[in-house]
């Protein structure tokens, strides 16, 4: 099904997903609200964890794009994707480096846990 996503472009392939009304994907839920995390960073202050400030300099970079029913963010640029964990931990940022519909596509025909994708 996610084939026709090979090669696109981050924008064309959230235009494509939110076309089709995929919504969730395995254990991924797509285009979250913004609002519970900025919420949950703010709850969660720590010299480790990403601050609210943070964030919104990653949101420069990186669009959300999806939560896991762990809890943990999946962000995106046309190249890469991370995966902020529920802790919000900086350290354990985890790092996909492709295009989020090749990890669409990867994970569609896998059997293995998002988390599996992701290199720290």
């Amino acid at each position: 099904m996610f084939e026709i996503l090979h090669d696109q472009t981050l924008t064309k392939t959230i235009a494509w997903l939110q076309e089709e009304k995929v919504e969730t994907i395995g254990e991924l839920v797509l285009f979250p609200s913004t609002d519970y995390l900025k919420k949950s960073l703010a709850a969660t202050p720590s010299a480790l964890t990403i601050t609210p400030t943070e964030y919104q300099q990653m949101l420069d970079h990186y669009e959300l794009v999806a939560r896991t029913i762990d809890g943990d963010y999946l962000l995106a640029s046309e190249q890469e994707v991370i995966m902020i964990p529920h802790s919000h931990i900086k350290e354990d940022i985890s790092y996909y480096y492709n295009t989020f519909s090749s990890l669409i596509i990867k994970y569609a025909h896998s059997k293995n846990s998002i988390e599996t994708f992701f290199k720290k």
